[in-house]
């Protein structure tokens, strides 16, 4: 039996294209903005509060990275938000040190994008 994974870019992240994931049992995750997905990015940084353990810091080459995860969200969408999924949120926040063109140390931190993955 094959695995299937769908790695889907910001255009994606709707109920249909999850729940189409969902019914075919594809491993996904998906790019998202803060901006979209809100009522998912509100639940998940107001659980990321209450669940300090779902984190991991690590240096990656010349990169520090701090992810954190929150799972099993409720998201519903659809006129009247007819339909329900549970999603899972992991973000990766990284920074990096950059010297500039005077030689001092400048920490950059890189816009990372949330991801939407399932379990």
């Amino acid at each position: 039996m094959s695995t299937i994974t769908i790695l889907l870019d910001g255009l994606y992240p709707n109920g249909p294209a999850i729940k189409l994931c969902k019914d075919y049992n594809w491993n996904y995750m998906m790019v998202s903005k803060d901006n979209s997905l809100s009522s998912v990015w509100e639940e998940a940084y107001g659980l990321k509060k209450l669940e300090t353990g779902n984190t991991l810091n690590q240096i990656y080459k010349d990169r520090t990275q701090y992810f954190w995860w929150v799972n099993n969200i409720d998201y519903y969408y659809g006129n009247n938000d007819k339909h329900h999924l549970r999603v899972n949120v992991v973000v990766c926040e990284e920074s990096v040190e950059e010297v500039d063109h005077t030689g001092e140390i400048v920490k950059k931190f890189p816009v990372m994008p949330g991801f939407q993955a399932n379990h």
